[in-house]
């Protein structure tokens, strides 16, 4: 299924009525160079916000949007697990989901993530796989998640 932008879409077999995955999603730091790749994955507002997670779920790079949209500073979010951002109840899909980004099966995603303040708000998440195994994530604010 194509999106609006030509992303390339899936749907997650009991959510094959709205045409996307519900999930909560972790962010990401890196060089230069994957911050000019999470640049090139998260074309759009400048309410986008980027996290670059690692093989293994660490945060690796928040940008400065990320930060302002989770209320952190990105020296408390780098180097932490990506599931410290998700409602505990939505972990394990989360997990399945992030697994799925990184084969490429899908590459938008709507879900769920926690603030610094513990409040819940709803986000659109865009995926990147970058070529050293990492995963970008674009994250934007979202009222239908």
């Amino acid at each position: 299924m194509e999106g609006s932008e030509g992303v390339k879409e899936a749907m997650a077999p009991d959510h094959a009525s709205t045409g996307r995955s519900h999930v909560a999603l972790p962010v990401v730091r890196a060089s230069s160079s994957v911050r000019a790749m999470a640049a090139d994955a998260g074309r759009g507002t400048c309410e986008d916000g980027t996290v670059v997670v690692g093989p293994y779920g660490v945060i690796e790079h928040v940008d400065a949007a990320a930060c302002r949209l989770l209320g952190y500073a990105p020296d408390e979010l780098v180097g932490q697990h990506g599931s410290m951002l998700v409602p505990r109840a939505l972990q394990p899909s989360t997990a399945a989901a992030i697994d799925r980004m990184r084969r490429g099966d899908i590459a938008v995603s709507t879900g769920r993530l926690l603030t610094r303040e513990g409040r819940e708000i709803g986000v659109e998440v865009r995926s990147r796989r970058l070529p050293d195994g990492r995963l970008a994530l674009v994250l934007r604010m979202s009222d239908t998640a």
